[in-house]
This record gives C-alpha cells, sequence and structure tokens, in this order.
C-alpha cells in the first residue's frame, strides 16, 4: 500500500511549473514511489519515467545532437506537440545526462522530474549547469506523523496545545508511547514501517 508523504503536495503544486524539480535523499526513503505517484497523477499521456539503472535507458540520452534526443524519447511515446514531462531516477548513475536536460528544459517544452540517492553529489552536479532552472526537495525518512499514517493511526494534530491539554488522558499516551518507542527503535524508514 502506498501512503501520502507530506511533501508530495508541494512537488504537486509544481507540476504546472517550468523548473526542473530534484527530489534527493537517503537511500530507501520512499523517492522512487513518491516520484511514481506524482507521475502517476499527471493526466497528459505525453509523459516517461525512465530508471537510469537500465543501461538502455540511459542512452535515451547519450547523444551528441541534444536534438535527436527527442526522436529517442518518441519510442516512448513522447511527441513535440504538447508539453512532455520526464521523469529521471537514480540521475547519478549517469552524470553526463545534465547537459542534455539543460539543453531540452532551454529549448523545449519539458518539465523535467528527477531522483538522486546523493543529496552531496546532486547539490554539488547542478549548482551552475542549471542555475535557476530547479528546484531542490529533500525526502527525509518519515517524521513521526507520518509514521503514524503509515501504521494507520489517525492523530490530530491541528490542535491548539491549549485544547490538546484539555483533552489528555492516559490511554491516549500510552499507546503513543509505545509507537515513539518502535519509531525510534526501527526508524522512520518507509519499507521497514
Amino acid at each position: 500500500m502506498q501512503y501520502r508523504r507530506n511533501i508530495q503536495t508541494e512537488l504537486e503544486n509544481e507540476i504546472n511549473s517550468k523548473e526542473i524539480i530534484v527530489l534527493t535523499g537517503m537511500r530507501r526513503t520512499g523517492k522512487t514511489t513518491l516520484l511514481r505517484m506524482i507521475f502517476n497523477s499527471i493526466p497528459s499521456i505525453n509523459k516517461v519515467f525512465l530508471d537510469l539503472e537500465n543501461i538502455l535507458e540511459q542512452k535515451v540520452f547519450d547523444e551528441i545532437d541534444y536534438n535527436n534526443i527527442l526522436r529517442n524519447l518518441s519510442a516512448y511515446s513522447i511527441n513535440q506537440n504538447s508539453k512532455a514531462f520526464i521523469f529521471i531516477d537514480e540521475i547519478q548513475l549517469f552524470p553526463e545526462i545534465v547537459k542534455p536536460i539543460k539543453y531540452l528544459y532551454d529549448h523545449y517544452n519539458i518539465k523535467f522530474f528527477i531522483t538522486g540517492s546523493s543529496s552531496f553529489y546532486l547539490k554539488n552536479l547542478f549548482p551552475e549547469s542549471l542555475a535557476g532552472r530547479k528546484i531542490i526537495f529533500n525526502l527525509f525518512p518519515l517524521k513521526f506523523q507520518e509514521f503514524l499514517k503509515f501504521k494507520n493511526i489517525d492523530v490530530d494534530y491541528s490542535q491548539k496545545f491549549e485544547e490538546k491539554d484539555k483533552n489528555k488522558n492516559i490511554i491516549k499516551h500510552e499507546k503513543l508511547s509505545k509507537l515513539v518507542d518502535e519509531y525510534i527503535q526501527y526508524g522512520g524508514f518507509p519499507q521497514v514501517v
């Protein structure tokens, strides 16, 4: 089962912006799953999800003339007649892709969503070549609120402190204490939770 992450709304708000969306963070925090959820939420059929762990999908961007990349993308049903959405996972596996992405961003109506597992690498790979063209989002392990959501436990976080003080009880406290212990012991990685 897939659960919405807190950051998902922020990413969805950027679907129609021009900037390249870079989603980075530690391994196993759910970047690929989140990217696929965003991909599936876009009603356009002019979209593709490429995983650069697949050498064949790396070759799509391995061109001397970057205009030929569009011909390669047509094999994935991408056309130039409408805005295209290109999702690229594991970009750190093919660092040469940055120049073609910059070119395509500058010359065509393409929205890029990119993930990579090493935030340090991505932040240092992109700064100058994509300056002013990208928005970086960091995906961290689950916050406790997200942890509870993954456990199908509904806790109202919107109450003011005074209201919480009036509504406190020992049963709620004991149930949450055990979950806090579990969260601390096993961490907030989605697959573990």
